[in-house]
């Protein structure tokens, strides 16, 4: 899954929900943020909410360490998934301050395919985040993940524009569109948005 998030939304809103939805399980859900797109102009302000809801952000040596031991010859590896961030950062010795209150690990990132595998489906509370100009450079972003690995799921947005989520339905090849919630425990089905349950 990929979230938007856009320079009209509830930035503190958007960070607690994807807070609760990526750590749920340890992200081991289908539906868990796998990727998020910023607008730019609200970038370093929405990554330091993310940072007050217990997400830390890696540097690239710390991200190039998690990536070694993330994926054996392209292939996830078994023991880090389903793991706590904390437990990661300890077993695995990612070699930077963490706690017991560190709920999720964020990697920047600006390519997609698999020479960039934070761009695909990790199975754990890490979450990549990109930059993108603009709504339409977020959707382009979105869409180029999606082909690779997500085509016919679902996207998330985090915005006050209601056009723009029309627009990823009409447009984008997604079965459903999650507004301004945790992806999680909307995308199959709630009780709070009318959606149809499509548990498994």
């Amino acid at each position: 899954v990929t979230v938007i998030v856009d320079e009209t939304c509830d930035l503190k809103d958007a960070a607690k929900k994807i807070k609760l939805s990526k750590t749920f399980d340890h992200a081991t859900s289908c539906s868990s943020e796998n990727n998020l797109v910023v607008i730019k102009n609200i970038y370093s302000q929405f990554l330091r909410q993310l940072e007050l809801e217990g997400g830390i952000l890696l540097n690239e040596d710390q991200k190039n360490s998690l990536q070694k031991v993330l994926w054996n010859n392209g292939k996830l590896n078994r023991n880090i998934l389903a793991k706590s961030a904390f437990k990661i950062c300890k077993e695995f010795n990612l070699n930077r301050e963490y706690s017991e209150k560190t709920e999720f690990l964020i990697v920047e990132e600006s390519g997609v395919g698999s020479k960039y595998p934070f761009s695909g489906e990790k199975l754990s509370p890490v979450l990549s985040i990109y930059k993108a100009e603009d709504f339409q450079d977020a959707k382009n972003i979105s869409k180029k993940i999606l082909n690779y690995q997500g085509k016919g799921h679902s996207i998330g947005i985090y915005t006050q524009d209601s056009s723009r989520s029309m627009e990823l339905g009409l447009e984008l090849p997604v079965c459903r569109v999650i507004v301004n919630q945790a992806h999680t425990f909307a995308t199959g089905g709630s009780f709070t948005n009318g959606l149809p349950f499509s548990l498994s």
